[in-house]
């Protein structure tokens, strides 16, 4: 018989058993960082909304003028020089991720469980009366609490 050279049997679980441990560990972390990058592209987004409304804000002050927040989704898509930003925290394919509800509610919306279900809720709330701007969707984390 030939002098073959190859990996033994206990070699080869011995090295699925480490791919395994790095496995487990390796793949939390992993999701961990896809929950933070939702988050952070919420925040993003969000930040860039209210800055838009602070800029028509300040510029409806200077003029006078009663109204000083954009008192329509369609004002405020209109300042903000491009398509309103998509809301990354939407985890339902079906759903409108560039979509705004108007209210003067106070409050942002609470998030709920049916959130990744729901594909007629709005992306984004913003409210005319204050110029509040929150993100309208949980996906799993507290998207409102920027």
């Amino acid at each position: 018989m030939k002098n073959q050279k190859g990996f033994t049997l206990i070699e080869l679980v011995i090295v699925l058993i480490l791919l395994g441990i790095l496995a487990a560990v390796a793949v939390p972390k992993f999701m961990n960082l896809q929950e933070e990058a939702k988050k952070s592209g919420v925040k993003g987004a969000v930040a860039s909304v209210r800055s838009a409304i602070n800029i028509y804000y300040a510029n409806a002050n200077l003029k006078g003028k009663s109204t000083v927040f954009p008192p329509s989704g369609a004002v405020l898509i209109s300042i903000l020089n491009g398509p309103m930003p998509e809301n990354p925290a939407v985890i339902n394919p079906s759903a409108n991720k560039k979509s705004i509800d108007v209210t003067t509610a106070d409050n942002p919306p609470a998030v709920t469980a049916d959130d990744s279900t729901t594909s007629t809720k709005a992306a984004w709330r913003y409210n005319s009366t204050t110029g509040q701007f929150w993100s309208n969707w949980g996906g799993g984390f507290a998207a409102n609490t920027y």
